[in-house]
């Protein structure tokens, strides 16, 4: 399974800076944060044996 690559980080098409924004404490940057960290290798896995 392939995601989509992304950049958080990137102002290309739009020049917002989310986590200044939103600031450091906030539910999205937080779960953000989170998901980065995340071990997505079981779900790929089982996408590949379907």
């Amino acid at each position: 399974m392939k995601f989509r690559q992304y950049d958080q980080l990137q102002t290309k098409f739009v020049n917002i800076d989310y986590r200044r924004t939103l600031g450091e404490d906030s539910d999205v940057v937080i779960l953000n944060d989170i998901i980065e960290y995340l071990d997505f290798s079981n779900i790929e896995e089982l996408k590949r044996d379907m």
